[in-house]
């Protein structure tokens, strides 16, 4: 029949580690504020805010963007749940 099984693995490689670990400040502060936000490979963050889904590729472009919608960035070390994937964009 053609049927094959395919498997996908989670990229965890040290690179994406730490870039995940220092998003943190966005991250948190995008749960506290119930944002949805998803991983995206190889190294960003994806943000839906209404319809609209924002890209950000590093912490500064996550505390830009947390600045432009009046949002002060959170600096706690709690660690973040992933977040729903958004299915809309910009």
């Amino acid at each position: 029949r053609g049927d094959k099984i395919v498997q996908v693995y989670q990229d965890l490689s040290k690179e994406t580690t730490e870039w995940r670990k220092s998003m943190k400040p966005v991250t948190t502060t995008l749960l506290k504020h119930n944002f949805r936000y998803s991983w995206g490979h190889p190294l960003f963050l994806k943000v839906l805010k209404g319809s609209i889904q924002h890209t950000i590729y590093s912490l500064e472009e996550g505390q830009h963007l947390l600045k432009a919608w009046n949002i002060q960035a959170d600096s706690t070390s709690s660690s973040p749940a992933p977040g729903t994937s958004a299915t809309t964009s910009e």
